[in-house]
């Protein structure tokens, strides 16, 4: 059991990765299978259990039949007795394993609702290219949001980004929004470096403008240095490393707080 899970959890993982770039379609199915793998573990874990109850009901029977009949033979008292004990401990094992995947479950089944949800609400700009769905990450080509060498939003830029908004918000204070602005090479550094910030900037403005929270958005620039093709050679991609990448984080900090205590303000 322990491997299902295991061998799950990293096939999540690694389609969620620098290998599903681009392929929106594989991130969504990597995630429907590990869903599905989880339900046939449940399954199979549920009739390993209940195997395992009756033989223990047959075992305390046994047990309680021979102690009846005045517990005479000693040898066989003591090899029920740690059948018993040994087969609570694979009971007690299992149940813990069972909460474990049925917890994984339920947070694959979170996450499989988050991106149809993206997927739906975004599926025009999908189509066309403009956007990416990245396992935790909402990719925006730079021709979706701005004019060349321009940190302005267009109008198409906001259209998506109050549809990212909309959805966004309904996740509440469980995530963080990280937006990070990435150029391609041409050009100096340094101007690369603070046109990519600009833009980071620009969107998280609009962000909270169209209701998210401040305390949950950020902005960085990294300018040419974190390239998706890093041979930048071609038009197209220098295009595809013109871009505005959403990461979504778990919010731990907010998430360890109980709620009196992350209203409370300064006395």
């Amino acid at each position: 059991m322990r491997r299902t899970i295991q061998a799950v959890a990293v096939a999540v993982v690694v389609a969620a990765g620098p290998a599903a770039c681009g392929i929106p379609a594989s991130e969504h199915d990597a995630v429907v299978s590990a869903l599905d793998a989880e339900k046939a573990a449940h399954a199979e874990e549920a009739k390993k259990r209940e195997a395992a109850e009756k033989k223990l009901k047959v075992l305390k029977a046994e047990l309680a039949d021979v102690r009846a009949r005045g517990g005479s033979d000693a040898e066989r008292v003591a090899a029920l007795e740690r059948d018993l004990e040994a087969l609570r401990a694979s009971l007690g094992m299992s149940k813990a394993e069972l909460d474990a995947a049925r917890a994984k479950a339920a947070e694959l089944e979170k996450k499989s609702k988050e991106f149809e949800e993206l997927n739906a609400a975004l599926k025009d700009e999908i189509a066309d290219g403009r956007i990416e769905l990245l396992g935790n990450k909402v990719r925006l080509k730079e021709k979706i949001l701005f004019k060349s060498g321009s940190s302005k939003l267009g109008k198409d830029g906001k259209k998506a980004l109050a549809t990212i908004a909309d959805v966004f918000k309904k996740f509440g204070t469980s995530k963080i929004f990280q937006i990070t602005g990435h150029t391609d090479n041409v050009g100096k550094s340094s101007l690369n470096w603070a046109l990519s910030t600009d833009r980071a900037l620009s969107v998280v403005l609009f962000l909270t403008e169209s209701g998210m929270a401040p305390e949950l958005v950020s902005a960085a620039g990294f300018g040419e240095f974190h390239p998706v093709c890093p041979a930048n050679d071609t038009p197209e991609c220098r295009a595809s490393n013109r871009r505005i990448d959403i990461i979504l984080l778990p919010n731990i900090d907010l998430a360890a707080k109980p709620p009196e205590a992350a209203d409370a303000s300064p006395k």
